[in-house]
């Protein structure tokens, strides 16, 4: 995986070993070394130094003696970024159980998906600013301090790369500057995938050892997962804190990482290297049964439908996307083939040409596909044939009946005569968090049972069914579940659980995916019923 910090400070003193966590005390850790060509136009090269990455991270030359930036110097300075590469659970378990031959090639796997990510990064993501205002984006190359570490801070064997990204940038001109770092972060995703990418092809092409992908990331097969527990003290630390705090979600285990968070103290990887091959022996998974993996794997061409799983899932919620998101997909889907980063970019540049662009959002580019486009058509005529159709109207006399029982607002009352009584079969609500959509919705419930109408709730996901059918009461469901069953039934003969007296309630229909839509949509025809597609939940 990669992770990226929001800033570094401290002029880099927590990889060398001058800060109060000492993180390089001992020497256990490997040496930093230099990447791009900007570390060859500044003379750099070898060891980073302590001294020159301080310098150039505050903004001065590597010797300390010419400012390259504005605010050179500046506390308030974005020194840089630390781009950290973690390889695979498994791969660190293996690695810490096998000889020191077959360790120094999965290190050096590790750093050659490093810096191809890193390559990548460079290639869609060196920008600086230049102009009077700062307006105007040029690329740029990139400068890394790359440092090894093979150890966690819980002193579990977890290899990964610290890539120090300095806020430097040496134009074409000759002249400096500081970086655009927008770009870099969009790309977090895509630059992680493909450091997976082409760590899993290279396992399988220098050790012959089988990849399995295991949802965005991948594993080693055979690697004792009771051992692979046993070395995820981290982990255990960030769940009891999580579990602590009753609290869950990506930015709460973020944050339950820096509460837990501890020195790393120094390191001594001999006498590690001794403690955890005893702990594989006495797990019953040690040298032995880590060195059977090697050599176990054939070559394995990329799938032909490579491109189309990729498609399918950048365009299962979005009907159009920027490159970098196929980019990803792509990557994640050949792992376990010999298909690495070079293989993956080639297969995405020539898939761009059969692309259709729309433009640019947020000065990015955008694509769709075809099939998206005429999916679009297709669903934009239902649309209007929904639309125009009446037969679900609901009675004035009912209608008013049924609001007198209710408390709402002039405007929810308005939204309700709309949604059953004004529109035709398919009707649409938009309003934002806290205007009472699920209110209002309850009422509607209502009104359409008086009237002899089923009213079903529909979902992206269960968590969402089930907040739609707790507040307003509409029995719900997820879409992919009514669409399963509606398949079903018709595969096997069986009255569709969509009816001519059915309306369904769509929750946040805006997020829902063109096909999934489209295929809602002409269910709708089919089974010539209405549709009331509201969103209970936020706006937008």
């Amino acid at each position: 995986m990669l992770s990226i910090s929001q800033a570094i400070r401290g002029g880099g003193a927590y990889y060398l070993g001058g800060g109060a966590e000492d993180y390089y005390a001992g020497g256990a850790e490997g040496e930093g070394t230099w990447w791009g060509e900007v570390a060859a136009a500044l003379g750099l090269e070898g060891r980073v130094t302590e001294q020159a990455l301080s310098n150039l991270l505050s903004g001065f030359s590597p010797d300390g003696t010419v400012p390259l930036v504005q605010n050179a110097g500046e506390e308030s300075r974005q020194q840089g970024w630390d781009f950290t590469f973690s390889a695979p659970k498994s791969v660190s378990v293996l690695w810490s159980q096998l000889p020191e031959g077959w360790r120094r090639e999965i290190e050096a796997i590790q750093d050659a998906a490093t810096r191809r990510a890193l390559l990548y990064l460079e290639s869609v993501a060196g920008l600086t600013r230049r102009g009077a205002l700062g307006f105007d984006l040029e690329e740029t190359k990139l400068l890394f301090a790359i440092f090894p570490h093979f150890a966690s801070r819980a002193r579990d064997p977890q290899i990964h790369t610290h890539c120090v990204l300095v806020n430097l940038s040496l134009r074409p001109d000759g002249t400096t500057g500081s970086l655009w770092s927008r770009e870099l972060f969009r790309h977090k995703m895509a630059a992680g995938a493909i450091y997976r990418a082409e760590f899993a092809a290279l396992l399988g092409k220098r050790l012959s050892i089988c990849v399995a992908r295991d949802g965005s990331v991948f594993c080693i097969p055979g690697v004792s997962e009771k051992l692979v527990e046993s070395f995820s003290t981290r982990r255990k630390q960030v769940l009891a804190a999580l579990e602590a705090n009753h609290a869950s979600g990506a930015v709460a285990a973020k944050l339950a990482a820096l509460e837990t968070r501890v020195a790393k103290g120094a390191l001594n990887r001999e006498e590690l290297l001794r403690e955890w091959q005893a702990l594989g022996e006495r797990m019953g998974w040690g040298r032995e049964k880590a060195e059977w993996l090697l050599g176990k794997c054939f070559h394995q061409a990329p799938a032909p439908g490579l491109l189309r799983e990729a498609l399918g899932e950048v365009t299962e919620r979005d009907s159009h996307f920027p490159i970098r998101d196929l980019v990803r997909r792509a990557a994640e889907h050949a792992v376990g083939t010999d298909a690495g980063a070079d293989a993956v970019l080639a297969i995405i540049e020539r898939a761009r040409l059969a692309l259709v662009p729309l433009g640019r959002v947020k000065g990015e580019s955008r694509f769709t596909t075809r099939e998206i486009l005429s999916l679009e058509e297709k669903f934009l005529l239902e649309a209007g044939e929904l639309a125009a159709a009446s037969g679900h109207e609901v009675n004035a006399n009912v209608l008013q009946n049924s609001l007198r029982s209710v408390d709402l607002s002039e405007e929810q009352k308005e939204a309700v005569i709309h949604v059953t009584e004004r529109s035709g079969e398919l009707a649409l609500l938009l309003g934002l968090a806290g205007t009472g959509k699920t209110t209002l919705l309850a009422a509607a419930n209502e009104v359409w049972t008086s009237a002899g109408y089923l009213v079903t709730g529909i979902a992206l996901s269960g968590k969402a069914a089930a907040g739609l059918e707790a507040g307003a009461g509409i029995p719900s469901q997820t879409l992919s579940s009514l669409l399963l069953a509606v398949g079903m039934c018709r595969e096997s003969g069986l009255p569709s659980p969509l009816t001519e007296k059915t309306v369904c309630v769509l929750d946040e229909a805006g997020m829902v995916g063109t096909r999934q839509l489209s295929e809602l949509l002409h269910e709708c025809k089919v089974s010539v019923w209405g549709s009331a597609s509201g969103r209970a939940g936020g706006g937008g």
